[in-house]
């Protein structure tokens, strides 16, 4: 337990500094393209609906005319700036609350509700991981100070990992399982029309997680998640479609055919793992072995094919590689596209060991 605290200490600890930089940040680039409608409306009327009208006709706008993620557009255009800059040190806040409450409530549900491993287990492993994916990132300044950039990625991917928890939740079947198959759907719609390495991930892990209760027969299961993901696959497909598409295509497009950038992901996938794989992530697995060992040990759970597993998680880690090969090539990789990805292997790292563990 003691253990726990001084983690606990030290994520917060960590995290005031970020928070406390970010009142000296200010809007750059996309801030101003996205928050202009929404900042006309705001001085034409100080309504709150009016800025959130324009919201809309900025998603609809970028939509016909540049991309399709129109759930991003819509976010980037409620930047706090349109109301008033000094309201723009609110960026880090936001992007660290999402990023705190989707991962403690993914792992708290994964480890405590389904595995009944004991809370305080959960809670340092969650610790671990934050640290990881808050102080390890590739490019901080946009994950949590840069509003547009990161709340194009950082935000969409704590609304992939909030999707997940919610539909465990309700494949539950608790008394009030139905209200997260509601609160699922938003999240549907958000990731669908996210940015493309969000988007993807998330209607393949869906699938997957489609076809294994297929496969199984796990009727009940089945139905739960069907609205979420039908309504992830429609707002994909509004996504994919986008006339704004072909434009930014025409505009940036280096990457290559399909079946070269699949490979080429996979490429990215085993060259990440090794760069990723830093002193630091090694201190953290080998603090988390006995935490494991322990959290694991009574359990009655068969973790079998342990391989095949950690296979799937390569799959899933490279796949997020893919919408930049295809789009980019080898050319360059954002680098906050680049951070959700490094969260998403620490994730995966973390039940790897928890997996082979328990096997």
């Amino acid at each position: 337990e003691k253990s726990y605290y001084i983690l606990l200490f030290i994520l917060i600890i960590s995290i005031l500094p970020i928070l406390y930089m970010g009142f000296f940040s200010h809007p750059v680039g996309d801030d101003y393209n996205y928050g202009m409608y929404a900042h006309y409306a705001w001085e034409e009327t100080g309504s709150l609906l009016a800025v959130l009208k324009a919201a809309v006709v900025t998603a609809q706008t970028e939509w016909h005319s540049y991309q399709g993620p129109y759930a991003s557009a819509f976010f980037m255009a409620l930047q706090p700036a349109v109301i008033s800059e000094r309201l723009y040190g609110l960026t880090p806040f936001i992007m660290l609350f999402m990023l705190i409450l989707s991962t403690s409530a993914f792992l708290h549900i994964l480890l405590v509700k389904y595995l009944h491993i004991p809370k305080l287990y959960s809670r340092i492993t969650t610790c671990i991981l934050l640290l990881l994916s808050i102080q390890l990132l590739d490019t901080p300044s946009e994950a949590f100070f840069w509003y547009c950039g990161a709340v194009h990625y950082e935000f969409m991917y704590s609304c992939m990992i909030l999707l997940f928890s919610a539909l465990l939740m309700a494949a539950r079947r608790s008394k009030f399982f139905y209200l997260y198959i509601i609160g699922s759907l938003p999240l549907a719609v958000c990731c669908g029309g996210a940015n493309f390495v969000t988007a993807l991930s998330t209607i393949v892990l869906l699938t997957g997680a489609f076809l294994t209760l297929l496969i199984f027969k796990k009727r009940q299961e089945l139905f739960i998640m069907l609205p979420a993901y039908i309504v992830n696959i429609i707002a994909f497909t509004i996504n994919m479609i986008s006339p704004g598409n072909v434009v930014r295509t025409d505009d940036l497009h280096r990457g290559f055919p399909p079946a070269k950038a699949i490979y080429y992901a996979f490429r990215y996938g085993l060259e990440h793992f090794a760069e990723w794989t830093s002193i630091y992530v090694f201190a953290a697995i080998l603090f988390l072995i006995p935490v494991a060992w322990k959290a694991v040990s009574h359990l009655k759970i068969k973790f079998r094919f342990p391989g095949i597993f950690t296979f799937f998680s390569y799959c899933i880690l490279s796949s997020m590689f893919a919408p930049i090969t295809y789009a980019l090539g080898l050319s360059v990789i954002f680098g906050r596209t680049v951070n959700i990805i490094m969260q998403a292997f620490y994730l995966l790292l973390i039940l790897n060991l928890f997996y082979w563990i328990g096997w």
